[in-house]
């Protein structure tokens, strides 16, 4: 899916930089990826840069989800709001405007600029509330583990191939890997709640559920608060 993605105008509100905008695009083009690695591990980057999956879709944009848990309903705020608060603590953070003969502060005609110490309570304010989004992320990751959907059916396509039959293939991919009775398989030819195919050696029954694991390759990250 690559990276969705982020320029100065998605910045409002709190987090509004208009006042550095040509330097806020360079900040967003150096720093956004680099972010995200440190926020999901540089294995689960690899794979958002590389394919398009639905489950990196909803890890970025949060929403309303079922804890499997206790069947109620949570909230993951998306990895894009830690992301863009970390962004602006960063710039906000480093409060100079670099120059030829080095970095100054910036004064603006109509207004003063903030002094240092109230400046440092922005940056960190905005990069508390990146951590707090984080640990919503974290919570919708965790939900996935062991993630359990239905077997209804399967077909011996002889030759040691099997289709099974499910209702549910939510965040499942080809080659990621289930585990069906204990066992695990290589998932591939995934047709969405309906069939996917695994390779076994032993011809078996297949029922119950199958267990994935769709967030394996993350590593969370940034979820220290700055004090």
């Amino acid at each position: 899916m690559a990276l969705p993605t982020l320029t100065v105008s998605d910045f409002t509100g709190s987090l509004l930089a208009n006042s550095q905008t040509e330097l806020f695009t360079q900040y967003i083009a150096e720093q956004y990826p680099q972010i995200v690695r440190d926020c999901l591990g540089g294995g689960a980057y690899a794979d958002i840069a590389t394919t398009t999956k639905a489950k990196w879709t909803d890890l970025f944009s949060g929403g309303a989800y079922t804890v499997f848990s206790d069947d109620t309903v949570a909230w993951n705020d998306g990895l894009t709001v830690a992301v863009k608060n970390f962004l602006y603590s960063s710039l906000k953070g480093d409060d100079f405007v670099p120059t030829n003969t080095g970095g100054v502060r910036a004064l603006n005609e109509n207004s003063m600029a903030l002094d240092p110490t109230q400046t440092a309570r922005l940056a960190q304010k905005r990069y508390n509330s990146g951590v707090l989004a984080m640990q919503s992320v974290a919570s919708f990751i965790a939900n996935y583990a062991n993630f359990a959907q239905p077997i209804t059916g399967y077909t011996d396509n002889g030759g040691g191939s099997f289709t099974i039959d499910t209702s549910a293939t939510k965040y499942l991919s080809n080659g990621d890997t289930v585990l069906i009775d204990g066992v695990e398989y290589v998932v591939s030819n995934v047709v969405s709640n309906v069939s996917f195919d695994i390779a076994s050696a032993q011809a078996t029954a297949f029922e119950g559920d199958y267990i994935s694991n769709p967030y394996e390759i993350v590593v969370i990250g940034n979820q220290r608060a700055m004090v």
